[in-house]
C-alpha cells in the first residue's frame, strides 16, 4: 500500500496535486508504522549535520562490473568485519553466538549495549583514509593530519600505537595489527599501478603510525594480495603472487613464513586471549582466503579468534569481500553498515559524520578512479 502521514491512502485535488508532503510505501503494517514517526526530527538532524558524501565525478563511473563488485566487496567487507568485530567484542556477553543472522546480531547488540552496523576503529580509519585519498591523493602530511584528527575525536577503541605516533613518540615495537587498517583503501586507490608502487604506497602509509619495518612488510603483502583479487585472480593465485612478491622483494623472514604458514591447515593458530599482531593478522587473513567457503564463515571464525578487537574481522572481511565480490556479503549485513548514522542522541557512542560509512559504495568506486 501507499499511505500518507495520517495513515490514509493519498488523495489529489482537482489539479492533480497531492495534499501530503510525505508518502510511505510497503506492507500495510510497515507503512502505518512509518507514517507515525517524527520525520521532521529525522530530516532536521540530517540538515544540522555536515555530512561528507562522496559523489562520482562526471564520467567517473567504473564500467567493468566485475572489477567494481570485487572492489566494493573489499571495502564493504572491511567495514562489515569492523562493525561485527566491534559488536561481538569483549564488551558483549560471552554467551552470544557469533552467527551473522539478524537474531544473533540483535542479541549481541542488546547484551553489549552496542549499535547494529556502527563500524569500529579499523573501519573508521579506512573510511577516513578513503576520503582523504579521494580529495587530496596520497600526500603524507594530509594523511597524518587525518589520523591525528581521528585520535582527537575520542574513537570507540583508541589505538596505542597510533596515539603514540601522533604525539611524535612512535613505539619501537609497533607491530599491532592496526598498522594494516588502511591497506584496503590504499589498495583500491592504487589498484591499477605496478605492484611495486602499490606495495610502496601501503608501506609509506603504514609508517605514518607504525615504525616497524615488519608491519610495513605485512601491509605491502596484504596490498599485493588485494590487488590480485580485485583484478580477478582466484584465492590460490593471489596468495602465490603475494608469496612470490615477498621472496623477490627480500621481505623479513617473519612475513615470508606467515605467507607460507597460511597455506597449511594450522595457519590460523593463535594464542588464546592474545590480540593478533600484524604478522599473525596477515597469516590469518591469507589462511581464511585460502580455506573459507564463504565471507560469513571466514568473518565468524575471525571474530571467534580475536574477541578483543575489530582489526582481524575487518582484514579478513576485506580479502574475502574481494574474493567473493559485493554480492558475497549478505544484503542484511551490507544494509546495516550503509544505513548506520551514529548521531548524537541516537547511539551510545556518537561519531563525527566524516567517519560514517553511509556512502561506502560510492567511496569504493571513487577510489578506483581517483588516482
Amino acid at each position: 500500500v501507499i499511505l500518507d502521514s495520517n495513515g490514509n491512502e493519498p488523495v489529489y485535488d482537482d489539479e492533480g496535486n497531492g495534499t501530503m508532503p510525505r508518502l510511505f510505501a510497503g506492507s500495510r503494517r510497515v507503512a502505518l508504522e512509518l507514517s507515525t514517526r517524527d520525520w521532521d526530527l529525522a530530516f532536521r538532524a540530517e540538515r544540522e549535520t555536515s555530512m561528507p558524501i562522496v559523489r562520482l565525478r562526471k564520467g567517473g563511473g567504473v564500467l567493468d562490473q566485475i572489477l567494481l563488485s570485487r572492489a566494493q566487496g573489499a571495502f564493504l567487507g572491511h567495514l562489515t568485519g569492523s562493525a561485527l568485530g566491534t559488536l561481538f567484542s569483549e564488551g558483549s556477553e560471552k554467551a552470544v553466538n557469533h552467527k551473522l543472522d539478524i537474531a544473533s546480531l540483535k542479541s549481541a547488540a542488546l547484551q553489549g549495549r552496542r549499535t547494529l552496523g556502527q563500524i569500529g576503529a579499523t573501519g573508521e580509519l579506512a573510511v577516513a583514509t578513503a576520503r582523504s585519498l579521494i580529495d587530496l591523493a596520497s600526500d603524507p602530511g594530509s594523511l597524518r593530519r587525518v589520523y591525528s584528527n581521528w585520535v582527537d575525536s575520542s574513537p570507540l577503541a583508541p589505538d596505542r600505537a597510533i596515539e603514540a605516533a601522533m604525539k611524535g613518540q612512535p613505539l619501537a615495537d609497533s607491530l599491532s595489527a592496526s598498522g594494516l587498517a588502511r591497506v584496503t583503501s590504499i589498495s583500491l586507490w592504487a589498484h591499477a599501478a605496478d605492484p611495486m608502487v602499490v606495495a610502496e604506497a601501503t608501506r609509506t602509509n603504514a609508517a605514518l603510525t607504525h615504525s616497524s619495518s615488519i608491519t610495513g612488510d605485512a601491509a605491502s603483502v596484504l596490498a599485493i594480495t588485494l590487488q590480485a583479487l580485485v583484478e580477478g585472480r582466484d584465492a590460490s593465485a593471489a596468495i602465490e603472487i603475494a608469496h612470490s612478491f615477498a621472496r623477490r622483494s627480500g621481505l623479513s623472514p617473519e612475513i615470508i613464513e606467515a605467507v607460507v604458514a597460511s597455506m597449511s591447515p594450522v595457519g590460523n593458530s593463535r594464542e588464546p586471549g592474545e590480540p593478533p599482531n600484524a604478522v599473525k593478522a596477515l597469516r590469518s587473513a591469507l589462511f581464511h582466503l585460502a580455506n573459507a567457503r564463504s565471507f560469513h564463515e571466514a568473518v565468524e571464525a575471525a571474530i571467534d579468534s580475536s574477541p578483543y578487537s575489530d582489526v582481524l574481522p575487518a582484514i579478513v572481511g576485506s580479502v574475502l569481500g574481494a574474493r567473493f565480490g559485493r554480492e558475497g556479503i549478505s544484503h542484511h549485513l551490507r544494509s546495516l553498515v550503509l544505513s548506520c548514522r551514529p548521531m548524537e542522541g541516537l547511539v551510545a557512542h556518537p561519531r563525527p559524520p566524516t567517519y560514517w560509512a553511509t556512502d561506502a559504495m560510492a567511496m569504493a568506486e571513487a577510489l578506483l578512479t581517483a588516482r
